[in-house]
């Protein structure tokens, strides 16, 4: 009995201890992706070179939910000149524009949250790039491992969150983006590895239970003919 306690404490522990470092891994994982494509998608904006007559080709190759350029005054996107209401915000940022790379606060529209790339040219155009990051949460996703839930933070807004449950610990990783800080959480659900170490308790406890009426049974057989000669002794004497 007193072995058996002190299995189950041990795989408990061990459960309890590799699960959790299995978690932290792929958080630490997940943060280096999207730090990643984070940067990867700002390295693209200011790599991009194409034309106002190129702006529906370049949207649609670069992943990019919106390209304005402004040219001359004139704002374009991919349906062509924009309307003066359209324009407007992407023409006075672009005053304050210069050669190094912007990126805005992020914004909401429809409950969707965005960035925007901005960055002016040798010729004077100025280029402009909306990144979803809903986008992020599909990475996060792909990443995420049973019993962990994570949420993504940027400018006092939260970008991503599947977070569920109370009985959580917290795993806070920084991401370096564009000057600024993201913060990316990882939660590790306590439930979650216990209901996990529960099943395997059980199916220990099952399979011990099983082990030892067999080793009943086989002792019983095993004694019965054991006996037989001695029983044929007593009824010769």
């Amino acid at each position: 009995l007193i072995s058996y306690f002190s299995v189950n404490h041990f795989i408990s522990s061990y459960i309890h201890q590799s699960d959790t470092k299995n978690i932290t891994h792929l958080i630490d994982i997940t943060r280096n992706k999207l730090e990643a494509e984070l940067n990867s998608k700002a390295a693209q904006a200011t790599n991009l070179n194409f034309s106002m007559m190129d702006i529906a080709e370049t949207k649609e190759t670069s992943g990019f939910t919106k390209i304005v350029k402004i040219v001359n005054g004139y704002a374009f996107d991919d349906t062509g000149n924009m309307s003066e209401d359209g324009a407007q915000y992407f023409l006075e940022a672009a005053e304050t524009q210069n050669e190094k790379l912007t990126i805005s606060p992020i914004s909401l529209e429809d409950n969707i949250p965005y960035i925007t790339f901005s960055i002016k040219r040798f010729d004077e155009s100025v280029d402009f790039f909306t990144y979803d990051l809903s986008a992020l949460g599909v990475l996060i996703n792909a990443l995420a491992a049973e019993g962990s839930y994570a949420e993504l933070r940027a400018d006092g807004q939260t970008i991503y969150s599947n977070k569920q449950g109370s009985n959580l610990i917290p795993v806070e990783r920084n991401i370096a983006f564009g000057g600024n800080q993201w913060q990316l959480i990882g939660y590790i659900d306590q439930d979650s590895i216990q209901a996990n170490t529960d099943t395997l308790n059980w199916m220990i406890t099952l399979a011990l239970s099983i082990a030892g009426i067999a080793i009943v049974l086989g002792s019983v057989v095993v004694l019965h003919y054991s006996f037989k000669p001695l029983k044929r002794l007593k009824q010769l004497v």
